[in-house]
């Protein structure tokens, strides 16, 4: 009610803290579609929010804040992207994993060299130890920056005791260039974890970048999709 009363009386500047944060699907879709004909009648926006996807559809610059402290300020790309490389730095930091399973070595690459391009074929080779032989389903995420994954492949496996590799492959990397995080866990029958969830390497994707959709258009997951366009 109090966003219908701001965007109805088309002010000079529109003050918006989380509005998205509550309401249906067509709540939200509504006040997207309100935000962008303001925006479109030359009124300033002020948009706050955790949303990441919904600041860079309505945003063309942004202020990461933390604790009151202003920790970029810029291109809203640009200024997502710090962000999302702290908390990628954040949750990658050393734990301890006293699980019954436990991660030795990781490593991703491309088909032809070590760093993976948009659109071509990807793997991710990794080594697991157990205390002693287990069951369980090894997933694999990849993150840009958050901890909801763009994608999820898992497959069930059975770990010895001794150190066991494992070897993922995509034939088609479906992500644009930029910089990912290698996402890892195992679950057991019952959904506890025997390796927790978290980030265990970083890595860079070579090729062309998304462009930028227009305002009000939310991309949820920076999915590369080629395509060929004629005229008929």
């Amino acid at each position: 009610l109090g966003f219908a009363v701001a965007a109805f009386l088309d002010p000079a500047i529109l003050v918006v803290d989380e509005v998205l944060a509550v309401g249906d699907a067509e709540f939200q879709q509504r006040c997207l579609g309100r935000m962008g004909e303001v925006l479109a009648s030359g009124t300033t926006l002020v948009y706050v929010s955790h949303d990441l996807a919904t600041v860079e559809a309505m945003c063309r610059r942004a202020v990461w804040l933390d604790r009151g402290v202003v920790r970029v300020s810029g291109p809203t790309r640009e200024t997502v992207h710090s962000y999302r490389q702290s908390v990628e730095t954040s949750n990658t930091a050393d734990h301890d994993e006293l699980g019954p399973v436990r991660a030795s070595s990781f490593s991703v690459r491309g088909r032809d060299s070590i760093v993976p391009s948009v659109g071509a074929a990807w793997s991710v080779t990794l080594e697991l130890v157990a205390d002693q032989a287990v069951k369980g389903r090894l997933v694999l995420g990849v993150s840009e920056g958050t901890a909801t994954p763009i994608f999820v492949v898992q497959n069930d496996v059975a770990i010895d005791s001794n150190s066991t590799r494992y070897r993922c492959s995509l034939a088609s990397l479906p992500v644009p260039s930029g910089q990912y995080a290698l996402w890892a866990g195992v679950v057991d029958n019952e959904g506890q974890y025997l390796l927790p969830w978290r980030p265990r390497a970083h890595f860079s994707v070579l090729g062309p970048e998304l462009l930028e959709a227009p305002t009000g258009v939310v991309r949820l997951s920076p999915v590369y999709v080629p395509a060929t366009w004629n005229i008929e």
